[in-house]
């Protein structure tokens, strides 16, 4: 068996990490977390009225999947529990 260096090439990783197939990744997980949330805000107060959705969106070195409540009030509410914190 031969040798080999492996050479990292950084534009790759970063294609890699923006890629259709991570972002597709990125988004589900991301909407795992909207759809706990949903299901939490029923009986949490600060969720009244407060809808979920879930995005992604390439960025510079790596897409970014964000989860995001609309109504109602964050701190501490349900977006925050089903993210576990």
């Amino acid at each position: 068996m031969g040798s080999f260096k492996f050479v990292p090439n950084r534009g790759g990783f970063v294609a890699l990490r923006n890629s259709r197939e991570v972002q597709s990744m990125c988004l589900t997980h991301a909407q795992s977390i909207a759809s706990r949330a949903e299901s939490i805000a029923h009986g949490h107060k600060s969720g009244r009225g407060a809808t979920f959705s879930a995005d992604v969106q390439a960025g510079r070195t790596r897409c970014h999947a964000m989860a995001k409540q609309h109504g109602g009030y964050g701190r501490g509410g349900p977006l925050m529990q089903a993210r576990g914190f």
